[in-house]
């Protein structure tokens, strides 16, 4: 080896090791910033204002409320059948411009598909955007409460399959992922 070679080898190296040199030096001060960085970018608690209380939750206990109410939620929709699912992932997709009677050609009240429209209704996944009773004027829309939920269950994935159910088997998110 000439000695130009072992002068690059050297110099390509002399960053790296300078660099280890001075983090195992330091590493009880480099370890203690760290940690200082972790505490001070970490989560301490959550506060929320419901009906004009102010609480303040942890990161484990909001966690664990959080999945209570995405358990309630998949509980509360066992009972939707398929065409029901197929109504709600519809109206989903048309987001709101569409009048029931658009959506539904041979929408009459009293009829399966009113019935539908209520069932959806009644576990909080749709409404006619105007308020009301459904009619055929009026345009069906997913609630802020499905919105959410449908977010956080396409984007973060926050509840594993053993604290929801074992596959999310029933509700509205059955074989959706």
């Amino acid at each position: 080896m000439t000695p130009k070679e072992l002068a690059a080898i050297l110099t390509a190296l002399a960053w790296p090791v300078t660099s280890l040199a001075i983090l195992f030096a330091f590493r009880t001060r480099v370890v203690a910033l760290l940690k200082k960085l972790e505490e001070s970018l970490s989560i301490k608690g959550i506060k929320l204002k419901l009906f004009g209380a102010e609480i303040e939750l942890t990161p484990d206990q909001a966690d664990r409320a959080l999945n209570e109410l995405m358990q309630e939620v998949v509980e509360s929709t066992h009972h939707l059948s398929a065409a029901d699912i197929q109504l709600f992932e519809r109206i989903y997709e048309v987001r709101g411009s569409l009048t029931v009677q658009e959506l539904i050609s041979d929408f009459t009240r009293e009829s399966g598909e009113h019935k539908q429209l209520r069932k959806l209704r009644d576990v909080k996944l749709v409404r006619p955007s105007e308020g009301g009773k459904w009619e055929g004027i009026k345009h069906p829309v997913v609630t802020h409460f499905a919105e959410i939920f449908l977010k956080l269950k396409h984007e973060s994935r926050l509840c594993e399959k053993s604290q929801v159910s074992e596959d999310y088997s029933g509700g509205f998110i059955r074989g959706k992922n």
